[in-house]
Formats: C-alpha cells, structure tokens, sequence
C-alpha cells in the first residue's frame, strides 16, 4: 500500500484528491506534515464518518472543502446542523438517503451535500435535479457521458417538439390567412379576400 506522499505525487495541477480519513483524529498531523511538504495541500478534499476525524481535519486545514461522511438517516438532520455550525462545507452521504427533506435542510444550513457511490445514470439525473453538486461514482467517465447523453437525448426531443409546433402554428396561420383547397388530392393555397 503506497504512503499519502506517493500519492500526492500523482495529482496533477488543477485536479483534486479526495483523502477519506479511516482512522481517528490522531492521523491527522502526521498527514498534514506530508500534505504541506507536497505544496498541493489546496488540491486536497476530506472526508471522514469519524466526526472528530472530520473536525481534526478541518483544523489542520481551515481552507480546504472538509465533508463529514454518513450512510444512515438517523439523527442526520442534526449532524446538518452541526457540520454547520463547525464550518465544515456539507455532509457527503449514501445516495440511498438523500431526498427533499435533506437538501432543504442543507439550502437552509448553507451546506453542500454530496453523494456517493452512484453508478446509475438515472440515479445520477435525480441527485443532480435534486441539488447534489458532486458525486462519487466507480465508473465517471461512462456515467458523465451518459448523462450528458440523456440530457442531449431530452433536448432533441424538446427541439423537436418546438420545430413541430412552430411548423403546425405557421400551418395554421397560412390556412387561415391564404386558406387551402384539395386539389386531385394535392393542397393548393389561394388567397381570402385578398385582391
């Protein structure tokens, strides 16, 4: 198993590493001692279940985005409101429990709330049309191009629906404006009223 350091070394610049903290908060300034030789310490998101790992993180790093991690809805809300208050910059949770009743307490609270591990495009759609902003997947190429795809799909058809509509509406005005006649089986326009 390679050390933080070695992986720090293969971030490149502009990208970001998410470090999940799996221990306690005893880890955190030995990984703050490597995160800062690196100098890509504002490349580097927390995440941790452990509530006093997440805040250890947060005050070793005051600057960087820090998410508590959850997988169960009891007692959520109130953690929301905690995370909150500690500064941190949402809760990071298992899609499973994300719904209305979530995301509007995070717009209340300011928070952001993440989801994670989605792996389904139509799952995807419904987090992000929910307010999630970012989401963990195994596969993130495929799933951003499927869901890119979805939504140029629902376009077409919606371009197609207005090119259909626009052409009946234009239809429409030249019948009544011109007025059409069937002719051996084939329309023909004349003019009402017109000289």
């Amino acid at each position: 198993m390679p050390f933080i350091s070695e992986i720090i070394k293969t971030v490149p610049a502009g990208k970001k590493l998410v470090v999940e903290i799996k221990t306690g908060p005893e880890i955190v300034p030995f990984m703050k001692k490597d995160i800062l030789k690196s100098g890509k310490a504002d490349q580097m998101i927390f995440i941790a279940f452990g509530w006093e790992s997440i805040l250890a993180a947060k005050k070793a790093f005051p600057s960087n985005e820090c998410y508590w991690l959850s997988s169960t809805k009891k007692s959520l809300l109130e953690k929301m409101e905690e995370s909150a208050r500690e500064g941190l910059e949402g809760v990071n949770l298992n899609y499973k429990i994300i719904d209305q009743e979530v995301m509007k307490k995070a717009e209340e609270l300011g928070i952001e709330v993440l989801a994670w591990t989605v792996n389904d495009p139509d799952m995807a759609k419904t987090l992000i049309n929910l307010g999630v902003e970012k989401i963990t997947t195994d596969r993130p190429r495929w799933l951003k191009e499927e869901i890119i795809f979805k939504v140029n799909k629902k376009r077409s058809n919606l371009l197609l629906f207005y090119f259909k509509f626009v052409l009946m509406v234009m239809i429409v005005f030249c019948r009544i404006r011109f007025g059409f006649v069937l002719v051996n089986g084939s329309e023909r326009m004349f003019r009402l009223g017109v000289n």
